[in-house]
């Protein structure tokens, strides 16, 4: 299934659902820039672009620093602890979008 969010307009998916084999996909949804917010998009294309360029060595070296981690971490603390600068934030964003870590919001400091 493609994933996605549902404008409410299946207008437009229709064709799409018909012509789409099965094998390829078992739905198709509808998504426009009024879908997401403006970080979601940011962040879709930066993994986009990151995903472009796989560095398998700095995905792994990321991966071990996380199972080793037994605690909540930073992507800049993760990022300076491997020491593989650029690599290792387009790392970090690759592993944090594939599953293998959990993304938390930041909470609010109170003033």
């Amino acid at each position: 299934m493609l994933n996605g969010l549902n404008t409410g307009s299946d207008d437009l998916s229709e064709p799409r659902r018909a012509n789409t084999p099965l094998s390829f996909a078992d739905d198709v949804v509808l998504i426009t820039d009024r879908s997401l917010s403006p970080a979601d998009v940011r962040n879709a294309h930066k993994l986009h672009e990151f995903r472009r360029h796989p560095d398998p060595e700095a995905d792994a070296s990321i991966s071990v620093l996380l199972e080793t981690l037994g605690f909540e971490t930073t992507v800049a603390n993760l990022v300076a602890v491997s020491g593989l600068e650029g690599r290792g934030f387009r790392a970090v964003f690759r592993v944090v979008y594939d599953g293998q870590a959990r993304d938390r919001p930041r909470s609010r400091c109170p003033v």
